[in-house]
């Protein structure tokens, strides 16, 4: 495809008024799919902005669903292969089977495919991973993994997958045909997996070697009908082009028009120094994590409506089911923190409502994939969410630097959440911020303060991870009301402390300016070091200090605990981090700070 793919990556190139890329989506979704993991290259940054657009998809896939569609993201660094693509997104998908679309091939202009919905309902039926087939001419198998099959039955087992044979050497004309069905088995063997041929790891490698274990993997063949277009040569594409196009032109089908439907979203958070003295006038360094947000969507409606959060049960299996549900949830979960913003914001803003606003009601509903209670600002997200929601509703504007202290007043006064300013603060401005508490440097008006913040480069940044292990949540309240009190009893250690931690960010501040990886590093050690010395840790969380340490990187605390981040040297720690954390059950990912891309998971 050369030089076009120079100038516009193949995923983009348009097949009738869409492009390829968004062919790929409408199939998937179309088979009920609702969680779209989406492994790109670095040097590919035109397909995350085509992609990043979240009121763009929810008009476009609105005829498919009346549900979100959720997009995540992972850039692969190096391109090894469709294996090690694969193997990118093992800590978003690892405990569910899930789907493996290519993204420059699509199927079928003229009629509409259920290929991907059959081959779901193949592996539940038959408890199998499940690849399409499609024969193809015995010349073209160099350019395919292709399948030695056999039939049992109505079934066609798969015996073995060879990448890419000669014809000579190929067991067969069938084809695998860019589309996989694959149990959360299929990453132990990737994770054994050596580069193969052209020294990248290969899917089909990985397959084989599950086979060979004794996994059982089925066959679908494409049906007269399902016509397979690889863009990846001019001549496919070329004729793809004008079947999409003719067929567009035809019965294009025009979606339905949308309610008019107001979203605000906010991100996860990372504290990288400072914390936690944002709450006894101290200063912080944090950053935003694009990896995880909230959303607050507020639809017209006759009367004010508060819809429970999909992770709100109000029914229960047992009394286990109920106490663990409290335990994990609270007795509220997150309807509080929408219903707690909302009265913030009409006792802030009602005096600027003119009659029509006033008469204006909405049914508000909150979704958020931030993990809960280990400190990356789930809470505080979905109030940030529902206020910019609430602002763009009723068209009252909202100043940035007064946002923060309005979300931190609907927990702190409302709710009796002790907290700081610092997560609200980077999830309003977002990027990477330096915050300045001190009471010499707050500015009070109309009952709120607010500290001094200066926004960093983001750029200046070294190598950066995140990690956090679910099992080890621990809400926010049990470290801040305890640490509170002592501090306002004026306990020594405490108050010593804060003025150490404050100190540590304000020389973080000039470690990033300089861009002194070693120095920040070092610091980021020692904030996690100095809270030691004054709270409580978990065994569980001390331990993937420790780890994460073992490997030559550097760790501390996000937030209140349960998520870690720290500094990695190189791509050969990362991948010591990685092996590490996973073996106590810990997810590792790239924080992704910057505003001009995408959410970046990668493990």
């Amino acid at each position: 495809m050369l030089p076009l793919s120079r100038a516009v990556p193949k995923e983009l190139l348009p097949l009738g008024r869409m492009p390829v890329i968004q062919h790929v989506v409408d199939e998937l979704v179309a088979a009920g799919i609702r969680d779209l993991v989406f492994v790109t290259a670095r040097d590919k940054p035109a397909i995350r902005d085509y992609l990043s657009d979240r009121e763009f998809w929810k008009q476009q896939l609105a005829h498919f669903t009346s549900d979100d569609v959720r997009m995540h993201f992972v850039e692969q660094d190096r391109q090894l292969g469709l294996g090690d693509a694969v193997r990118q997104a093992f800590p978003l998908i690892q405990r569910h089977a899930f789907v493996v679309a290519l993204g420059d091939c699509v199927f079928d202009a003229t009629i509409g495919s259920n290929l991907v919905k059959r081959m779901i309902g193949a592996a539940t039926a038959s408890n199998a991973a499940v690849i399409a087939l499609e024969e193809v001419p015995r010349e073209d198998v160099a350019k395919y993994g292709i399948a030695k099959t056999e039939m049992n039955g109505n079934e066609l087992t798969i015996l073995d997958l060879i990448e890419k044979p000669s014809p000579a050497a190929a067991p067969s004309r069938l084809a695998v045909a860019g589309r996989y069905v694959l149990s959360p088995e299929i990453f132990d063997f990737l994770l054994q997996t050596k580069p193969g041929r052209g020294g990248e790891v290969q899917l089909t490698d990985a397959i084989g070697a599950m086979i060979r274990n004794g996994k059982k993997v089925i066959g679908i063949r494409l049906q007269s009908f399902e016509r397979r277009y690889d863009v990846g040569e001019f001549d496919l594409y070329y004729r793809a082009f004008e079947d999409f196009a003719a067929a567009e032109k035809r019965d294009r089908e025009i979606a339905p028009p949308l309610q008019q439907i107001v979203i605000g979203h906010a991100f996860a958070r990372a504290g990288l120094l400072g914390n936690p003295s944002d709450g006894y006038g101290g200063k912080t360094i944090s950053c935003i994590l694009r990896n995880w947000s909230a959303e607050v969507r507020l639809t017209p409606a006759e009367k004010i409506r508060f819809v429970p959060g999909r992770g709100e049960p109000h029914e229960f299996g047992s009394v286990d089911d109920f106490i663990q549900s409290v335990c994990r949830h609270g007795y509220y979960g997150g309807l509080r923190l929408v219903q707690a913003a909302t009265k913030c914001f009409f006792e802030y803003c009602r005096n600027r409502f003119t009659e029509a606003q006033h008469c204006k009601s909405f049914s508000a509903e909150y979704r958020s994939d931030i993990p809960r209670q280990l400190g990356l600002g789930g809470s505080s997200a979905i109030i940030i969410a529902t206020l910019r929601a609430l602002s763009e509703f009723y068209e009252v504007e909202l100043a940035k630097e007064w946002l923060p202290s309005l979300a931190l007043s609907a927990e702190t006064n409302e709710l009796g959440i002790p907290a700081g300013l610092q997560d609200r603060v980077i999830q309003s401005y977002e990027g990477l911020m330096y915050m300045d508490f001190c009471s010499e440097k707050s500015v009070r008006e109309n009952g709120l303060t607010r500290g001094t913040y200066e926004r960093l480069d983001q750029h200046l940044l070294p190598n950066l991870y995140v990690a956090f292990r679910e099992s080890a949540a621990e809400p926010t309240e049990v470290l801040h009301s305890d640490l509170r009190k002592r501090f306002e009893l004026g306990e020594p250690k405490v108050v010593s402390a804060m003025q150490d931690f404050a100190e540590i960010a304000w020389l973080g501040r000039q470690a990033i300016l300089d861009r002194d990886s070693d120095r920040l590093s070092e610091l980021m050690n020692a904030n996690f070091d100095l809270r030691r010395s004054i709270c409580r840790i978990l065994p569980e969380h001390l331990q993937m200090i420790d780890l994460a340490r073992s490997t030559g990187a550097s760790a501390k605390f996000c937030g209140s605990g349960g998520a870690i981040i720290g500094v990695y040297q190189d791509a050969q720690t990362f991948d010591r981090l990685c092996a590490a954390l996973l073996k106590i059950g810990a997810h590792v990912v790239r924080p992704q700070i910057d505003t001009m891309r995408l959410p970046n998971r990668s493990a």
